[in-house]
């Protein structure tokens, strides 16, 4: 057994067991196709084992050669459906009888080539002429086509790969040439038919398993070809080409078409194309975003547009990506001049704060150092009382800003400690008053805060004591761990609020009590957000006909203890 046997027959027998069982699995039309190709290809390597085996001018030689042209028949019809000469035909507006007569041309003439082999001794020329005047016209039909369609605008993977199968198929035909007029040897034609078999199945490996439609980085493209009648008579968007009008994309092709009626009539009309920019009208129901090249596709003699194609691009991940790029610079932007606003305001509540706090100095200068009478020194007290109240909300107010846009990360802190450092807070801010302070916080309690913690703590204490006339306040604080948060009960003071059970209502009744409290809360609060945590009010048991109410802080617990004891920090203390 020659190799040149054996290698058109390996080949043969491996493009009919690949594209059979994907034909069992897709059932598509070029699967099939491939799985013919393979038995011809088979039924080629005995032709060269006849033809090998055989003496010029015998009659085995004769059959060699009629084995060949018969096989040619097959060959040629098998490469005219793969390259799909059919659809692409009437995709050009080629005459439908020009395509019938590519697809005669073998099925006429070899047969006839037969039997003029049988009457002249001179048959392999004939042969030679009739396969390049059959199979190379052919393969340059279906490379014409290809050239000339809209797949080009849409699947240049698809056309390469049709491309390499037709060069696979003028290969088989040219080294069937050469070894019927031995110009080369057997083994030497052999190879050449080999390896265009080669080719032909690469490209249908190609088209088969790799491509679903043409995809560039994000976009995908659909091309529809569209006659006078506005009528859908080709759509790739289902990666192959259709034309079925029952098949699901030439439904949703000719919707779209429908759609944008109006400017496919003005290509026709005018023939020069239109550019329909990014549209949101998606016919498929997904919310794609869609550019639409409405192009002349063929004209007619007297230059009227006979049909168009209409190239859709699905264009939705870069509009996406441009516009999340947009909405990138917009926050961009919008973080700049927030810093610079916030510098500028801060720059400004310093200020302010500064020139606040010398009044207050003036105010308590003048009352320490002047007889002043009792109405009088009132009026003073209530001056200074009201100029404080305004530099703790503009100290509030800058608090609130920098928790919001604070980056510092958040680290396992000691509850017991930060308890501790918020009462010597309270107790500098209030020394004029007694506080009866009652902290039962389990010394092993660790939350996932930051330094702002103590603020938070310390606003909160500073809030029950204000609720609390005369010269002594109770404070009682209380945490208790419940899973991965912890509760954090600060007040249980007796005030006089009634019994409120709606906590939005016992909001307003502590901000009506104490309208300074407002900023200090809303600073209280952003901090527990900051933490993933909240602030609530809460009421309990009723003394002397008042309910007892107290702030309840919740916090998530940290991941993991921390190792060795805290030191207060007696720079709040301040």
């Amino acid at each position: 057994m020659y190799s040149e046997v054996l290698a058109p027959a390996a080949i043969g027998a491996i493009i009919s067991a690949l594209f059979s069982y994907q034909a069992a699995r897709s059932r598509t039309w070029h699967a099939v196709l491939m799985v013919g190709y393979g038995f011809c290809t088979i039924a080629g390597a005995a032709a060269v084992q006849l033809f090998v085996t055989s003496t010029a001018g015998t009659v085995r030689r004769y059959w060699a050669d009629m084995f060949f042209l018969a096989l040619a028949i097959p060959t040629v019809l098998i490469g005219l459906e793969v390259m799909e000469a059919r659809h692409l035909g009437a995709l050009r507006d080629i005459d439908r009888r020009i395509t019938v007569a590519v697809y005669a041309v073998p099925i006429i003439t070899l047969p006839c080539a037969i039997v003029l082999l049988l009457l002249f001794s001179a048959g392999h020329v004939l042969f030679v002429l009739v396969e390049t005047a059959v199979l190379l016209p052919v393969a340059v039909y279906g490379i014409e086509l290809f050239i000339k369609s809209p797949m080009r605008y849409t699947r240049r993977q698809y056309t390469n790969a049709i491309a390499i199968q037709v060069t696979g198929f003028v290969a088989v035909a040219v080294g069937g040439g050469l070894m019927t007029t031995e110009a080369l040897t057997p083994a030497e034609a052999s190879y050449i038919m080999v390896g265009g078999a080669i080719f032909v199945l690469v490209g249908g490996i190609f088209r088969e398993f790799s491509i679903g439609g043409a995809q560039y980085g994000n976009e995908q493209c659909t091309a529809i070809l569209v006659d006078r009648s506005l009528r859908v008579r080709l759509t790739t968007m289902s990666g192959a080409l259709e034309s079925k009008r029952d098949m699901p994309s030439v439904k949703m092709s000719q919707r779209l078409i429908d759609i944008y009626r109006e400017h496919i009539l003005q290509v026709f009309a005018t023939g020069m194309p239109v550019l329909v920019p990014v549209t949101s009208i998606d016919p498929t129901g997904r919310g794609s975003r869609f550019r639409l090249d409405i192009k002349p596709l063929s004209v007619s003699r007297d230059r009227n547009v006979t049909s168009v194609v209409v190239i859709v691009t699905d264009v939705t991940a870069t509009v996406e990506a441009t516009e999340a790029e947009q909405v990138a610079e917009l926050l961009e932007r919008v973080a700049s001049q927030r810093d610079i606003a916030e510098f500028y305001l801060d720059l400004l509540a310093h200020d302010m704060a500064n020139r606040l706090q010398s009044i207050v100095m003036s105010l308590e200068l003048l009352e320490y150092q002047h007889r002043l009478t009792p109405e009088l020194s009132l009026s003073v007290r209530n001056a200074v009382d009201q100029v404080s109240m305004a530099t703790d909300v503009i100290r509030n107010v800058r608090a609130i800003s920098n928790a919001r846009h604070s980056k510092e990360p958040l680290r396992p802190v000691k509850l017991e400690a930060a308890v501790k450092r918020a009462l010597l807070i309270a107790r500098a801010m209030y020394s004029y008053k007694n506080i009866d302070v009652r902290v039962v916080v389990p010394e092993n309690v660790v939350v996932q805060a930051d330094t702002m913690i103590d603020a938070c703590l310390a606003t909160l204490v500073s809030q029950c004591v204000k609720m609390q006339p005369g010269e002594s306040a109770s404070v009682r604080i209380e945490a208790n761990q419940e899973d991965d948060h912890v509760k954090v009960a600060i007040g249980d003071f007796s005030a006089m609020m009634p019994e409120i059970g709606d906590a939005e209502l016992a909001w307003r009744f502590v901000k009506q009590v104490l309208p300074q409290a407002g900023a200090e809360l809303a600073l209280a609060t952003e901090i527990a957000n900051q933490y993933g945590g909240s602030l609530t009010i809460s009421t309990n048991a009723r003394e002397n006909g008042w309910p007892r109410i107290h702030f309840v802080l919740k916090i998530p617990t940290a991941e993991k203890a921390l190792k060795g004891e805290e030191h207060l920090d007696e720079s709040w203390a301040t």
